[in-house]
């Protein structure tokens, strides 16, 4: 006769604490793909542009060609995430989602809704990644595509205008006529600096995959005082002349073969404003992990995340411009993940 285990494997033991549910993790890394996959196909219907003003399932599923009886589920998880407000038998955007999630709003994260909706496809690759390696990127697709547009909307929403208020107080910043953006990306910075400062003209230096999304910028804003050089500063020039150089969020602001580049970039007594993240605080293993998920041809990583292999500390950095003919100015917390030093060049 077959040997069948018993049901109660241990008699009627517990294996745990009465209360526990073994099952409860289980649930709760689930919940969050849930939220996420809520999230980000009502951002790909639109879902929060509709309904900037009052809308009705039925108006909604006319609009968007979608099916009344799930549609309708699926605005009641939207309130219950508290992204949209239930108003009788319409619905309507909370006020995060009217500020971040409209298309109309000058603050919309869908750009960094599109990166986060790429980053959970890697996620579901993990154990090609664990086999195989990470994807590898084409510079534009990955920097110019995806990553500089998200870069762009977050700035937007609070840090660009905390730096730009901070460099613009500067007693140099009145008076600079260049300014050297290295790594610039979007390039939102320096159309700001020029903004404040008529005098000022500045150039953005990246890579040339990059750069194509940093002129799209340029174009919207008829930025015509900011203009892209192609490069890579890690083995071309990087000119010279400069009042300014500012490097924000890029791996060039912790590599010390850099230092003297940039010295060289400038004029006595410039300023050179780098803007990085406080790494102190960046001890997330899930991160770590997805930034080993990819990576671009002839990017050198670390482990850890946004880091590389040639990466100093941020105050190891910060000493290093001392001893290379800076004087360390200032050191200022931005947010709880981002620092900004202000060195000036020694005379």
């Amino acid at each position: 006769m077959e040997n069948i285990p018993p049901v109660l494997p241990d008699g009627f033991t517990v294996p745990g604490p009465d209360t526990t549910d073994p099952a409860a993790l289980l649930e709760e890394t689930l919940s969050g793909h849930r939220k996420f996959q809520v999230l980000a196909t009502a951002c790909r219907l639109g879902i929060f542009t509709q309904c900037a003003t009052p809308r009705s399932v039925n108006e909604l599923c006319t609009t968007l060609s979608l099916l009344p009886p799930i549609t309708e589920l699926f605005l009641e998880a939207l309130v219950a995430q508290q992204l949209l407000v239930k108003d009788g038998e319409n619905f309507r955007n909370s006020s995060y989602a009217d500020q971040y999630l409209n298309s109309a709003s000058p603050y919309c994260l869908q750009d960094q809704v599109n990166l986060q909706i790429h980053l959970a496809g890697l996620w579901n690759t993990l154990e090609d990644a664990l086999k195989s390696g990470p994807r590898m990127y084409n510079a534009k697709d990955w920097f110019s595509d995806l990553v500089i547009p998200a870069m762009a909307v977050n700035a937007r929403c609070g840090i660009l205008q905390k730096t730009v208020r901070l460099v613009s107080a500067q007693p140099e910043f009145p008076s600079a006529k260049m300014l050297l953006d290295i790594g610039g990306g979007h390039g939102f910075y320096t159309i700001a600096f020029c903004q404040q400062n008529p005098s000022l003209n500045g150039v953005i230096f990246d890579l040339p995959g990059v750069l194509p999304a940093t002129r799209r910028y340029i174009d919207q804003y008829k930025a015509d005082r900011v203009s892209c050089v192609p490069g890579n500063f890690f083995t071309d020039p990087l000119g010279e002349g400069f009042d300014i150089v500012f490097s924000s969020s890029n791996p060039g602001g912790k590599a010390p073969s850099l230092i003297p580049k940039i010295h060289d970039a400038l004029k006595p007594g410039g300023l050179f404003i780098n803007k990085q993240g406080n790494d102190t605080v960046m001890t997330d293993p899930l991160q770590d992990l997805e930034w080993n998920l990819w990576t671009v041809e002839g990017m050198q990583k670390s482990p850890r995340q946004y880091s590389f292999s040639y990466s100093l500390s941020f105050s190891d950095y910060n000493k290093r411009l001392s001893e290379e003919g800076f004087t360390v100015r200032e050191v200022i917390p931005l947010t709880d993940q981002a620092t900004m030093t202000i060195a000036r060049k020694n005379d």
